[in-house]
């Protein structure tokens, strides 16, 4: 069975809110799974088992058969989701063609819903495409791609937020929220995103280095000058594309505000002897 970290969590739970509130019934979702030879929810109360703890409003059905079919089925997982999207996007697509405008709009629509699925589905390492037969956006193909991802840093990111959850808390639960604000989308999640890195960068070196302010403890704790600057530069970094940035950000600019806070506290726990 593959073990689902947070932020594979969030996703997934993000994921079934949307699905939750399109026409898809729980009938079709079973469906769609018998299809594709997965029987194993008839033998399990995914009915009403929260996995997810602290999910309220979520529809616990989709969220369940989402996280079997994630842990206990990872090489069906594309194709399953594939028909889940498709029969969304069907949905999605009826109902854009009623529009009375032009059909710039009615493409500027789907690409907006496509978007908030893109996000997520990244998270968990996969690409969606959407591949369009004509103009009408009735007709189209559903892919999805996965994106190839380190193993071992999927290991020590999982092991980070193990470590987390159990010693600081506070970041743990700033670091989630990045994650659950960026697959939002938009540039004011972006830069919420990266300034939620930011709190969890400066709380986690307060408590690490036993210090009152996030820097001041640095010289003391980490004997490579080099690395303290590399540090220094990177709270610069988030400090400047966080909430006061004068300009745009994009969902790049969030992940990599992300991934190099989750590499920079891993490098300073192996330095401090705390990466058991």
């Amino acid at each position: 069975m593959q073990k689902v970290n947070i932020t594979e969590r969030v996703a997934l739970g993000k994921l079934s809110e949307h699905l939750s509130s399109s026409d898809i019934s729980n009938r079709d979702f079973i469906w769609i799974l018998h299809v594709h030879g997965i029987n194993e929810f008839q033998d399990r109360n995914l009915w009403t088992d929260h996995i997810l703890d602290s999910q309220p409003g979520k529809n616990i059905v989709v969220f369940n058969l989402l996280h079997l079919i994630f842990t206990e089925y990872p090489d069906r997982f594309s194709k399953v989701m594939e028909t889940i999207l498709w029969k969304y996007f069907m949905y999605i697509s009826k109902g854009i063609v009623k529009i009375q405008d032009n059909q710039q709009a009615k493409q500027s629509l789907f690409a907006l819903t496509k978007a908030t699925f893109e996000r997520y589905l990244e998270i968990l390492g996969y690409e969606l495409q959407i591949d369009f037969h004509g103009e009408t956006l009735d007709i189209f193909d559903v892919h999805l791609l996965e994106i190839e991802i380190d193993g071992a840093r999927r290991e020590a990111r999982n092991k980070l937020y193990n470590i987390l959850e159990i010693e600081f808390q506070g970041e743990y639960i700033a670091l989630k929220g990045a994650y659950e604000i960026y697959g939002q989308g938009g540039t004011n999640a972006y830069r919420q995103a990266i300034s939620s890195c930011r709190n969890a960068y400066e709380n986690f070196f307060e408590q690490i280095t036993e210090s009152s302010s996030w820097n001041s403890g640095l010289s003391s704790n980490i004997e490579s000058t080099t690395l303290i600057k590399f540090i220094k530069n990177v709270y610069s970094f988030l400090s400047g594309f966080g909430d006061h940035s004068p300009i745009e950000r994009n969902k790049e600019d969030a992940l990599l505000a992300i991934r190099i806070t989750e590499d920079i506290m891993i490098r300073v726990l192996m330095e401090k002897g705390a990466w058991l």
